[in-house]
């Protein structure tokens, strides 16, 4: 029975061995990050084209390299309306957040007003139907920031409103550890951030990770807001 007892202890020794190494090499997913335009809920990498469209937004797609200013966009022959069934094949592969709103394959957009910039995964291996396609990146830039505030829409982050004043204090109680940057003592405008990060031991190959910026200005109001997922297993295309 001795004999018994010892050979159980040891193998769940290994057992948890294995299981802490993995845990070291691999780490655990990171729960999705949620961003919230007034009362709906979008969840990186998990919402699709079809949830936005079924809670009340437009989705306008991008259709050629030009890059109109922001009161132009929606009538711009750079961008078209999708209208559901439209049957519209998103390429697969994983590509970066352009980081710039005319040059965002797609545009979110509300009552006519552009919430902002979005990019459409598909997956690795096979082209995929707009609609089933998840949300992996989203972008706001200033004015569509300035539009949500004059439309009184409010944009979250998590539990965080992004259109209230960015003080450190309240960034550090939603996000704690993951926020990775901060400004510098006597920053210049240039350095006026907030960085937040999402993750894993494995550097995004098993799970998903995200990533986020938010700029602002000297009264600690946001101007820019870029959120990005790095797809796990999926290199974006050079």
């Amino acid at each position: 029975r001795t004999h018994g007892n010892l050979l159980f202890i040891g193998v769940m020794g290994l057992v948890f061995i294995y299981l802490f190494l993995g845990y070291m090499l691999i780490g655990i997913p990171q729960k999705s990050p949620v961003i919230t335009v007034d009362d709906v809920k979008i969840t990186a990498s998990k919402t699709t084209a079809a949830d936005l469209l079924n809670d009340g937004f437009d989705i306008y797609v991008k259709k050629s390299n030009e890059a109109p200013d922001y009161k132009d966009m929606l009538s711009s022959p750079a961008f078209s309306k999708y209208e559901k069934g439209q049957n519209i094949l998103v390429e697969k592969g994983y590509r970066r957040n352009s980081g710039c709103l005319g040059y965002m394959p797609y545009l979110l957009v509300k009552d006519g007003i552009i919430i902002g910039g979005i990019e459409l995964y598909a997956g690795m291996n096979n082209d995929m139907d707009l609609e089933k396609c998840k949300v992996i990146h989203f972008l706001m830039d200033e004015y569509c920031v300035e539009a949500a505030k004059e439309n009184s829409i409010d944009i979250k982050l998590n539990d965080m409103n992004l259109l209230e004043t960015l003080e450190l204090e309240n960034v550090v109680k939603n996000f704690g550890k993951k926020l990775w940057l901060t400004p510098p003592e006597n920053p210049d405008i240039t350095e006026l951030d907030y960085g937040i990060a999402w993750r894993t031991n494995s550097d995004h190959i098993f799970w998903n990770e995200y990533y986020c910026y938010i700029m602002f200005d000297e009264s600690l109001n946001m101007n820019t807001f870029t959120f990005s997922t790095e797809v796990a297993r999926d290199k974006p295309e050079k």
